[in-house]
């Protein structure tokens, strides 16, 4: 129980900040099953209403409305034209919509009788939201200050202190809900992330693998997001291992990924493809000259490294980098056209790079 308690005083927050996505994505799942349910919840609700009356009209229909001509569109526009994105901000605006409603309905428009359904909308719906508690909290608590001076301003006294009773144990009952939710959804959003990246990653460099790097690449240059792909081979890697063990390879390799990192920013997709191939994505960056200035710098500091384990040995490098300002779509086509202009330097000699604009115009670093 202590434990529990001093798990939730200390949640991992760092999520909210550092995996933006994750939590668009578990907000959109969140979103989408609130939707939905809500909706058959609604519409059973409204047919069994009207089978008890015998009139579909006369029945209470408020709430399925509000799910069909308010919440659905919502959905739709969050689907359709963010593609799921800005989900965070939909649960807020529907979780107000279902506050507001359940605040309304319990002052204004009855103001002779207990507030109980806000009672349990608030107890229910902050939980639904994934994001930093501090902003759940405060959101739940403005919609309880909004409830409270409307209740005292619309109720008699009597009704105003038992509403104010309800309100002090549904908001603790809440926001300890709240908590146990978050830090059991922050855990598990923490472990798919972790999955996710040893899934994307390889273990000796810590690098994007293949599949995962040539998919994050696709998705860009799918989003128009041009740039430029280089592709590396360590010239001569079979001599390292053969001379200094398979132990100095793979230090030879993890210090050439070291240096790709203090070499290039922190948005280029690094990918080892496999072995002692690497392949680089530029996103946005085109400019032939600056892409010159780079990778000579990059291939400068990989020949000056002094490995440990390859003593007297200078790693160089076989480079081919194609820039794409548009010409090309398919990944597949850049990462051949990089994969040719690497086997032109390796025929001519190995230790250089090729630099390959749309022009065509070639230069050696």
């Amino acid at each position: 129980m202590k434990e529990t308690g001093n798990r939730l005083l200390h949640l991992n927050l760092d999520i909210f900040r550092d995996s933006p996505e994750e939590v668009q994505k578990r907000n959109y799942d969140g979103l989408t099953a609130f939707i939905f349910i809500g909706m058959a919840v609604s519409l059973f609700a409204w047919l069994l209403s009207g089978i008890i009356t015998g009139n579909l009209l006369s029945s209470n229909i408020t709430i399925f409305l509000i799910f069909y001509i308010i919440l659905m569109p919502m959905y739709m526009v969050t689907v359709k034209r963010w593609n799921g994105k800005h989900s965070l901000l939909m649960m807020y605006i529907i979780v107000a919509i279902a506050l507001l409603t359940s605040i309304l309905s319990g002052t204004v428009l009855d103001p002779d009788t207990p507030a109980f359904t806000y009672m349990v909308v608030v107890i229910a719906a902050p939980p639904l939201i994934f994001d930093n508690p501090v902003h759940i909290l405060s959101f739940s608590y403005l919609s309880s200050a909004v409830f409270a001076i409307l209740s005292m301003y619309t109720k008699t006294p009597e009704l105003f202190a038992m509403d104010m009773s309800h309100l002090i144990s549904a908001s603790a009952l809440s926001t300890g809900l709240t908590l146990i939710i978050l830090d059991v959804r922050i855990a598990a959003a923490e472990s798919a992330l972790e999955i996710k990246s040893l899934s994307e990653h390889d273990p000796l460099t810590g690098l994007m693998n293949r599949r995962g790097g040539e998919k994050m690449i696709s998705t860009l240059m799918e989003q128009d997001n041009h740039g430029t792909l280089a592709f590396i081979d360590v010239d001569l890697f079979k001599n390292i291992n053969d001379s200094f063990g398979h132990i100095a390879g793979d230090a030879a390799l993890s210090e050439v990924a070291d240096t790709m990192r203090k070499c290039f920013r922190k948005d280029d997709i690094l990918i080892r493809a496999g072995g002692d191939e690497f392949i680089l994505y530029f996103p946005g960056l085109t400019d032939e000259k600056t892409i010159s200035d780079i990778m000579d710098r990059y291939a400068t500091a990989v020949r000056e490294l002094n490995i440990e384990e390859c003593p007297g040995h200078t790693v160089t490098q076989s480079i081919g980098v194609i820039i794409n300002d548009g010409d090309i779509e398919a990944y597949e086509d850049l990462y051949r056209m990089a994969d040719q202009e690497m086997y032109q330097v390796k025929t001519a000699g190995r230790n250089s790079c090729r630099i390959v604009s749309t022009g065509s115009l070639v230069h050696n670093v």
